[in-house]
């Protein structure tokens, strides 16, 4: 749980362990005000990596389940500020990332693995959400959905990869419900050890320099195509 804070609260380089915790990083009253901003940082959590009730930016970031049931990694409540998801990996869980805000996501350049309802879901009325670059690896092709609108508005969905764990094509229709971008890919995205949590993309993927070039990072492949494997768990006893 988080102490109040008017400036909102920073980490960066940091690694949250919580195996037998519920949380990772709390803040569901909103205490933050400014929000929340993630670089570089790696969290494991039994149910939310994150939840928070304010914006959140993570840049960089992995977040993981440590059980499958997790309902969600990244949870989003009342918030009215935009929040930003740029070289992300979410592992595992019953959904990535669950926002309800009544503002605008944005969700680039990330990869979503092995989630067992929704990788994204947005459920606001006055929701936004603009997604591209990302690779969406869902659990079973013929029930999981990549990106899922339950309320809310698409403003921009394209450059992105579907596919699944069980390594069959999810249809058009489940990846992307609201329809399927001019230059999205239903396809295996050839990860190089996504079950041992390298999400780098091998040397023949269809996603390598097949997305849409970002502003200042220059990015044109699909996924967090950087990122090699968590960092080892180790605990203060040595194990």
């Amino acid at each position: 749980d988080m102490p109040d804070q008017s400036r909102g609260f920073l980490f960066e380089n940091c690694i949250f362990d919580e195996d037998d915790s519920n949380y990772a990083l709390y803040d569901k009253d909103g205490r933050g005000e400014e929000g929340l901003v993630l670089i570089d940082c790696v969290m494991y959590a039994k149910d939310y990596c994150v939840y928070v009730n304010n914006q959140v930016v993570s840049i960089n970031c992995t977040f993981a389940a440590t059980d499958a049931a997790a309902p969600a990694l990244v949870f989003i409540g009342t918030s009215s500020k935009a929040s930003f998801f740029d070289g992300c990996v979410f592992d595992g869980g019953v959904e990535g990332i669950d926002t309800r805000s009544d503002y605008v996501t944005l969700v680039a350049n990330s990869t979503f693995y092995n989630q067992t309802t929704y990788c994204l879901e947005f459920n606001d009325s006055k929701a936004l959400l603009v997604e591209y670059n990302n690779i969406y690896v869902v659990a079973d092709s013929d029930a999981d959905i990549a990106v899922k609108r339950s309320n809310g508005s698409v403003m921009y969905s394209d450059y992105s990869c579907a596919w699944s764990v069980a390594n069959s094509p999810p249809s058009s229709a489940e990846a992307w419900p609201e329809g399927q971008g001019d230059n999205s890919i239903i396809v295996d995205p050839l990860l190089v050890n996504a079950g041992s949590n390298d999400f780098r993309l091998q040397a023949t993927s269809p996603c390598l320099h097949t997305g849409i070039s970002t502003i200042g990072s220059g990015t044109t492949s699909m996924g967090a195509w950087k990122r090699k494997q968590h960092p080892a768990k180790v605990r203060l006893d040595g194990t």
